[in-house]
């Protein structure tokens, strides 16, 4: 196992909680869709050929330094040949807080994952983007980074590295604070049709 760190120093840990209560389950259209169960304040979200967002908005935005996640990883996900991954077995998002509005017209051609995305900001507020912080199981790719090619809401780079099963620890620490309104959890593997498992164990984000 490899994970990538960066940036300055954090002050406040802030847990959040693994129950069915503090999240919701979402879905991408018509792609197969993961299933995800809570339990023993875990989170497990199992892959077959499905893709799908897991996501917990906070009671207020809070200014982040970074976060910490626990995980174990079960089964096999296809390495990829793709100059950058589609499918992941972990991705951690920060929904940062910023001008981007979405009005009643745009509403009507943008996918039903924008319009919940846009739901997460606090009344009179807009967001800027997913910045997410993705584990591969390729070094090549590691700290390679990018502005998804289908939409400029979701900017990704790739922070550690798994290669095999078993468990995973990512620690981040963000080079400048951020303004977060949510955290969405990805876990996918439509594209590469694999199925696995990613049980997802402790989730602490580091708030100044």
């Amino acid at each position: 196992m490899f994970v990538g760190v960066a940036g300055a120093a954090v002050a406040r840990d802030i847990d959040v909680p693994l129950d069915v209560n503090r999240w919701v389950v979402l879905s991408y259209g018509k792609i197969v869709a993961n299933k995800v169960s809570f339990e023993d304040a875990r989170m497990t979200v199992s892959v077959q050929k499905s893709a799908g967002p897991v996501v917990s908005k906070l009671a207020e935005p809070k200014m982040l330094t970074g976060f910490s996640i626990a995980a174990v990883f079960s089964g096999s996900k296809t390495v990829e040949t793709t100059p950058f991954d589609e499918d992941s077995i972990l991705r951690v998002g920060l929904v940062v807080v910023g001008d981007r509005t979405l009005s009643a017209f745009k509403r009507l051609f943008v996918a039903d994952w924008i319009k919940k995305l846009f739901a997460l900001a606090p009344d009179g507020v807009g967001l800027d983007r997913i910045q997410f912080f993705n584990i591969s199981n390729r070094t090549d790719l590691l700290n390679q980074s990018r502005v998804h090619p289908n939409s400029d809401l979701i900017n990704e780079k790739i922070s550690g590295v798994v290669l095999k099963p078993g468990p995973i620890a990512m620690n981040i620490v963000l080079p400048i604070p951020i303004s977060v309104a949510a955290v969405w959890l990805s876990v996918d593997g439509d594209d590469t049709k694999s199925s696995f498992s990613t049980v997802i164990t402790n989730l602490t984000l580091k708030s100044k």
